[in-house]
């Protein structure tokens, strides 16, 4: 039987409530996208945002989740360097959600935080995917054997987050460039960089920004 009623309805309206939450976050930023505003966008009461969402919190999470999803979507078929640089290309054109990532991310320091574990799941999901990329340029001979994949990665993930929380407050650099600088510190040389390919995945995913 086919999905149909009232429960088909409300996982739709769910979700373009989080696609224009996405939406709403690109353009105004953690700080202008309360949830009366986001209700506004989305065209309905803030009630009913409440009934899906029961706090911005969870809204927030909901997004990052979502927006993790896209960006794997957008992933198959690359190196995990080559789609993490063509993560970062992708959100230099989002810059209000990286402003809600990160803000998102450093409110969840706080050991109170409602949403503290669910980032700290996703730094434990995040730092072997990278420590394992390491090992297997490690074993293709493209990176020093003798470097610590796990210290690298959180070197790594600490940097792109410098470098966004920068860039944030004065985009006058290529976040690419510095990230790219910075993997070659380590040796770290995506294939897709030294075939040419790089530039052409930065162009796919410009086209699948567009609206």
């Amino acid at each position: 039987m086919s999905d149909r009623g009232p429960y088909a309805k409300g996982r739709e309206r769910r979700q373009a409530i989080l696609d224009s939450t996405l939406e709403v976050f690109s353009t105004l930023g953690s700080r202008g996208a309360s949830m009366s505003a986001i209700a506004r966008h989305v065209g309905v009461s803030p009630a009913l945002l409440q009934y899906y969402f029961s706090t911005r919190e969870d809204l927030l999470q909901e997004v990052i989740t979502a927006w993790d999803r896209d960006n794997a979507e957008r992933s198959e078929g690359l190196t995990h360097f080559a789609d993490w640089l063509r993560g970062v290309r992708h959100n230099m054109q989002h810059p209000g959600l990286i402003h809600l990532y990160m803000t998102a991310v450093v409110e969840a320091t706080d050991a109170d935080h409602p949403n503290r574990e669910f980032y700290a799941r996703r730094y434990e999901g995040l730092t072997p995917e990278i420590a394992q990329e390491i090992r297997n340029q490690q074993a293709s001979g493209n990176v020093d054997p003798a470097l610590d994949p796990e210290r690298i990665a959180r070197i790594l993930l600490a940097a792109i987050e410098g470098l966004q929380i920068r860039w944030l407050h004065q985009p006058d650099f290529d976040m690419v460039e510095e990230f790219l600088f910075t993997l070659e510190r380590f040796g770290i040389h995506p294939p897709e960089l030294l075939t040419g390919e790089l530039d052409a995945i930065f162009e796919r995913a410009a086209e699948a920004a567009r609206p």
